[in-house]
């Protein structure tokens, strides 16, 4: 198991993830929100965050949308904000989650990460 979570933390490149980003600020870039609204990450400041990626052809990633909404529904009272961050169009990602609910605030575009 440990090295199937070390790939977890692999880039392409090869590079490891943790050391550049362990403990530091998460690299936000202008991602649109599903509906075309700005999001302002500063909005997120002093809260934990907890950021899924995924894309529409990734299988496994949707599959686990009842799961990451559970988790959402336990801990959206607390002090916890919930970010998916889809690497595809807000119109494919859209129709994507009317078949398959995700309640996270959705960013778009993401191909970038």
């Amino acid at each position: 198991m440990k090295i199937a979570l070390d790939e977890m933390y692999k880039h392409s490149n090869g590079d490891d993830l943790r050391e550049a980003y362990l403990g530091r600020p998460f690299p936000w870039t202008i991602l649109p929100t599903l509906h075309g609204g700005a999001f302002n990450p500063l909005s997120l400041e002093g809260r934990i965050v907890h950021i899924n990626i995924w894309a529409t052809t990734c299988g496994p990633c949707i599959s686990e949308f009842p799961e990451l909404n559970k988790l959402h529904e336990k801990y959206k009272t607390k002090d916890v904000a919930f970010i998916s961050i889809g690497e595809d169009s807000s119109e494919r990602a859209g129709r994507i989650l009317k078949k398959y609910p995700f309640n996270y605030l959705h960013l778009v575009g993401g191909k970038s990460f």
